[in-house]
């Protein structure tokens, strides 16, 4: 069970990231975007497989490591994922580098809610979640 939780968390990750940059580009630049960009519709889902291995990885390890595995640190390891692309494709418009940081953001809570690896453990542990004093 696991282990299809996260094979399907490297699909599943990279493949939403790609449906939010395209939905954050076709709203921001129009209707024309999609007649453009559809031939290309892989192209972010590549990006962010590649970026999963690559950057992604390395900040799992890290986070595992150092036992700070929450959906907050996965959306900040997906921001400095983000902020790399953009400075990688040399986005130069704002909807490009919204476009590449909501995308990354998105995928990577994905990747790590789908995977099993993003919890609130230490709220619950605290007894602090959700629940006011």
């Amino acid at each position: 069970m696991i282990v299809s939780r996260r094979l399907a968390a490297f699909v599943a990750g990279p493949l939403i990231g790609g449906v939010v940059f395209y939905i954050v580009w076709i709203l921001w630049v129009g209707g024309h975007a999609l007649a453009i960009f559809l031939p290309f519709f892989w192209l972010p889902f590549v990006i962010g497989v590649v970026a999963e291995f690559v950057l992604g990885l390395p900040i799992l390890i890290w986070l595992s490591h150092t036992k700070r595995l929450s959906h907050a640190a996965f959306a900040i390891g997906g921001l400095v994922i983000g902020l790399l692309i953009s400075l990688t494709f040399r986005a130069e418009s704002l909807v490009g580098v919204t476009a590449c940081l909501l995308a990354a953001v998105t995928g990577s809570v994905a990747f790590g809610y789908v995977g099993g690896w993003s919890s609130n453990y230490p709220l619950e542990r605290t007894g602090s979640a959700g629940r006011s004093a």
